[in-house]
């Protein structure tokens, strides 16, 4: 059965029947009893942007329960780590969309206008999205089933643990490594800053002015296809792994 929220799944025996809670994380459970218990947990990453009603939705229960107030803080404070980033770093400190994408997520929190924040692709914002998302959806989860943090870990270990695949890793390590919901919303804050620094070096290689993705990855079958591959491409910026590393 899995127990969906967007952005986060879980699931739980028997496997055939699933009931889901989310796009991105997924929990396996041992048995249908009354305590739902589950076996796994997966931190997915998210396929598509959050729709207005739903971030309307998580900011409400960010906002609405006071033990929440830490991570909110973070979500806040976190446009004051982009000149951490940004130092020494010429090329990070010239995107110019990364403190007014940080001021919109802190603005969505002390304002609950959705619109700020729906519908960007930057990483810059997404990422730290997800996390906020996964958190708050991990949280709900625990309440909806009247569980304490530590008690659905021990659960977990029993079977296939935490996992966090893409963006979903950094609230899973967040999430695994925690003993209680008060050091979950500590690493939570730093689980924030580490999906901001992924989004921003990945923002280097993206193009603002043009509407749209401008960046893809690809993995490559066998040495030397992704030279072939952009030669029929010009004036496309490429970048390739070292050839010695197994699978390129």
């Amino acid at each position: 059965m899995t127990d969906r929220l967007s952005g986060l799944l879980f699931f739980r025996q028997p496997y055939p029947q699933t009931s889901t809670i989310s796009d991105t994380m997924t929990v396996f459970n041992t048995s249908v009893t009354a305590s739902q218990m589950a076996s796994v947990a997966l931190f997915c990453p998210q396929s598509k942007a959050p729709e207005d009603s739903y971030l309307d939705h998580l900011h409400s229960f960010l906002t609405c329960h006071e033990y929440m107030e830490p991570f909110r803080q973070e979500i806040i404070n976190l446009k004051d780590f982009w000149p951490i980033l940004a130092h020494g770093r010429n090329d990070i400190a010239a995107l110019a969309q990364g403190p007014r994408y940080l001021q919109s997520l802190s603005d969505w929190i002390t304002t609950g206008n959705s619109k700020l924040v729906s519908g960007v692709m930057s990483g810059i914002l997404s990422l730290p999205l997800l996390v906020i998302i996964q958190i708050g959806q991990y949280f709900e989860y625990l309440e909806i089933l009247g569980i304490k943090h530590a008690d659905f870990l021990a659960q977990l270990r029993k079977g296939g643990g935490v996992q966090g695949y893409c963006g979903g890793l950094p609230p899973a390590i967040a999430v695994a490594c925690s003993n209680d919901e008060r050091e979950l919303l500590k690493n939570a804050g730093v689980a924030l800053r580490i999906g901001l620094a992924i989004g921003a070096y990945g923002e280097l290689g993206d193009d603002e002015t043009i509407p749209g993705a401008t960046t893809i990855v690809v993995r490559l079958k066998r040495v030397g296809q992704g030279e072939e591959l952009v030669t029929r491409f010009p004036g496309v910026s490429h970048q390739f792994p070292p050839t010695n590393q197994p699978g390129y």
